[in-house]
C-alpha cells in the first residue's frame, strides 16, 4: 500500500521508542528542517543559510540607502 502524504502520531503513556521506516524517500520537511534518508544535517543547513541570503537581499535596499538622520532644520 503506498501512501503519498503520510501522518503519523503516537499518544502513549509508556515511553518506547517508535520506528517509522519510508521507501524510496530521500528528503523531507519536518517542522522546518529537512530529514534526510542518511540522517545528514547538510542540506538542513545548506537550505537555512539560502533562506537568509534570500531574507537580507530583500532587505539590502534598506542596508544600502542613505537616510536623512536631521532631528532639526
Amino acid at each position: 500500500m503506498i501512501f503519498e502524504n503520510s501522518k503519523a502520531m503516537r499518544i502513549s503513556r509508556q515511553s518506547s521508542a517508535i520506528q517509522i521506516t519510508m521507501d524510496n524517500v530521500k528528503q523531507f520537511n519536518y517542522m522546518g528542517s529537512v530529514i534526510t534518508n542518511d540522517a545528514g544535517c547538510t542540506r538542513d543547513i545548506k537550505s537555512r543559510v539560502v533562506m537568509a541570503k534570500a531574507s537580507l537581499e530583500k532587505k539590502n535596499t534598506l542596508f544600502t540607502s542613505k537616510l536623512q538622520l536631521t532631528l532639526r532644520n
